[in-house]
């Protein structure tokens, strides 16, 4: 029987494919591209079109999950304009998250949202990062201020999953764990909250940052927001993630290998861009990328629903 979080990362292909965020394209002439066994003119969108092994391995997975799925295409459909493709992606990384943490919240109880990060301007609005709202005010009235920190505290993520400050009803509903004498700087309490400062702000528990392709300037932006959002914050470190359709090892091992920044990059198809290194022949690419899956610092997005319960 197919687990539901299977069920829900076959959706999240589909949605790709259907949505016109990831598909075939037209090769340029002089290149060639290795789907299943033959050669063909076309190649998988998320391929650097200049490069053998990207355009195999993109290729290879595509094919795959389009065997999978009952696709029949294989060829060069609609696609999303370059600069909403990456807006679509989050999109759908968005919806699968969403659907797939609410099968887990048996495991973690609370008041959750998933939401795109697409209207947020200051990550203040996190409890955790608060202060900022204040730090911004400052740099706002004093120049001097302001040339000092720059907007390197700013931090805008792609998606993110916040838990909402609890009520004493709430906390009192299994046992009467709090009251007016104890507990009272916890921002848990939504009640301390409102008394010191007058509103309520959520938890910010996972920044996941969405990049169809890896690039080593998006490589470096990426490890840049995920070091302000450690530095930053007053209170605990939220899950610091990233999702990728980048079908090559040494563009993913960019951003997956070392610690300290982020916590791991999740690949929206790793068994099959497992398979397609094997098939591939190229014997440095699969190293490479069992090192950073021996390593955990890389994982398929299945596994990113139940590592966010943690």
């Amino acid at each position: 029987m197919k687990g539901r979080i299977t069920e829900l990362r076959d959706d999240f292909h589909r949605n790709l494919i259907n949505q016109g965020i990831l598909g075939w394209v037209n090769l340029p002439s002089n290149k060639t591209s290795k789907g299943h066994s033959n050669f063909s003119p076309y190649t998988a969108n998320n391929a650097d079109k200049d490069s053998r092994i990207s355009n195999y391995l993109a290729s290879d997975v595509l094919a795959t999950i389009e065997t999978r799925l009952g696709f029949n295409s294989g060829m060069p459909g609609q696609f999303r304009a370059g600069q909403t493709q990456g807006s679509d992606f989050e999109k759908e990384c968005q919806k699968y998250l969403e659907l797939s943490f609410k099968e887990v919240l048996h495991l973690r109880n609370g008041t959750w949202q998933v939401h795109q990060a697409d209207k947020l301007t200051n990550i203040g609005t996190f409890e955790q990062y608060s202060h900022l709202i204040e730090l911004d005010r400052l740099a706002d009235e004093h120049q001097q201020i302001k040339n000092f920190l720059g907007n390197g505290y700013v931090v805008k993520p792609d998606v993110v999953i916040v838990r909402e400050a609890e009520s004493d009803q709430a906390i009192n509903s299994a046992n009467n764990l709090v009251d007016n004498d104890t507990c009272k700087l916890t921002y848990f309490r939504k009640s301390n909250q409102i008394r010191l400062n007058g509103e309520v702000h959520h938890f910010l528990h996972a920044s996941v940052s969405c990049k169809f392709t890896m690039r080593s300037d998006r490589a470096q932006n990426t490890r840049t927001e995920a070091l302000n959002l450690i530095r930053s914050r007053k209170g605990r470190v939220p899950h610091i993630v990233v999702i990728t359709a980048e079908p090559m090892p040494s563009r993913l091992s960019s951003l997956a290998q070392g610690t300290g920044d982020i916590d791991c990059v999740y690949h929206i198809a790793l068994d099959e861009l497992v398979t397609a290194t094997k098939n591939s022949g190229e014997e440095e690419a699969q190293n490479l990328l069992q090192m950073m899956i021996d390593g955990k610092r890389l994982k398929d997005i299945a596994d990113l629903p139940l590592d966010l319960v943690i």
